[in-house]
Order: C-alpha cells, then sequence, then structure tokens
C-alpha cells in the first residue's frame, strides 16, 4: 500500500470514529434528559401529594386548635 492509501484509509477510519463518539454522545444526552424529566416529573407529582396531605391535615386539626385557643387562659 502507497502511503497515500494508508493516509486516506486512517483518515476515514478517524472520521468514523469521530461520527461514531458524537452518535454516542447524543444519544446518551437524549437518554439523560429523558431520565431527568421523568424525575422531574415524578418529583412534582410527590411534592403535590405531600401538600395536598398537609393541606387535609391543617384543616382537621384546625377546629381542635380553634376549640383549645377558645378554652385557654390567654
Amino acid at each position: 500500500m502507497s502511503r497515500k492509501h494508508v493516509t486516506k484509509q486512517n483518515a476515514t477510519v478517524k472520521e468514523k470514529l469521530e461520527r461514531d463518539i458524537l452518535n454516542f454522545l447524543d444519544a446518551h444526552k437524549k437518554e439523560a434528559e429523558s431520565r431527568y424529566n421523568a424525575l422531574i416529573s415524578k418529583s412534582e407529582e410527590i411534592y403535590l401529594r405531600i401538600r395536598e396531605d398537609f393541606l387535609e391535615a391543617a384543616h382537621s386539626i384546625l377546629p381542635q386548635v380553634n376549640q383549645l385557643l377558645l378554652f385557654s387562659d390567654y
């Protein structure tokens, strides 16, 4: 093989390797973004559930607190 032919092959291999790496990084980025968005969505669901539970607990306790305040020595 001539030197020119070997150099051309090396350049072709290098270009293919670069494309493969870029494709891998792009796929990894998309997968990471997908997992991130899924986690954000799940955390929003958990936050809303906790908030709703807290509000329900506050509403159920509020009458008892009012009764305690009415009969306290303040």
